[in-house]
């Protein structure tokens, strides 16, 4: 659990300190390549004075109770595995495919379940659509700078939209689905101009 909460964390940029006692393999791994640090002990509460937030991820419901309890006299955001009343956020299970991200929540009463309908979800939404929003954010960026009509951006956006959610778009590679649609803005963009002259 606390190597899935663990990598949760980094796959959004958070910079990640482990405290306990033992740590998995997973962890162990983690630490050689650099990318947390390790305090190889229990908890104290000044561990805890500068976080953003605190996962309580052992498999020890006194220590997880410990935690979250120190947490609410400093005022910490905590997250604790086991007990989703003494928590104050949970984690979705999430989908993510480049900037594409699926999130997917029973609020914490059976993350079994939203764990079934996240692995639907991967087998259903594959990588390219990463690639869509990265083609379709680029897109977007241009027609911000090229379009000043807001309500016709946003009609162009909806046509880009459908168009790279269409069954044809979504088996092109990640070049093809770029010149589609920027081929699709480009003669929508022209044809407005021509509207306006």
């Amino acid at each position: 659990m606390a190597l899935r909460k663990t990598l949760a964390l980094l796959e959004y940029g958070a910079r990640v300190t482990v405290i306990s006692p033992r740590i998995c393999e997973g962890i162990k791994d983690l630490l050689e390549k650099s990318r947390i640090s390790v305090l190889l002990r229990e908890m104290d509460a000044f561990d805890i004075e500068h976080a953003a937030l605190v996962v309580a991820a052992t498999d020890d419901r006194e220590v997880n109770r410990k935690v979250s309890w120190v947490c609410a006299e400093n005022k910490t955001l905590v997250n604790v595995v086991d007990d989703i009343e003494e928590s104050d956020f949970i984690f979705p299970s999430t989908v993510k495919r480049g900037d594409f991200t699926i999130a997917v929540s029973t609020s914490g009463h059976f993350p079994t379940l939203a764990r079934k309908v996240r692995e639907e979800l991967e087998e259903s939404y594959g990588e390219q659509y990463g690639s869509l929003v990265a083609v379709l954010g680029t897109i977007r960026q241009k027609a911000v700078q090229e379009i000043q009509d807001a309500s016709l951006r946003n009609k162009i956006f909806e046509k880009l939209a459908e168009c790279g959610w269409s069954g044809e778009a979504r088996n092109m590679s990640s070049r093809e689905l770029e010149r589609y649609l920027s081929a699709i803005y480009e003669v929508w963009k022209n044809e407005h101009n021509k509207d306006r002259k």
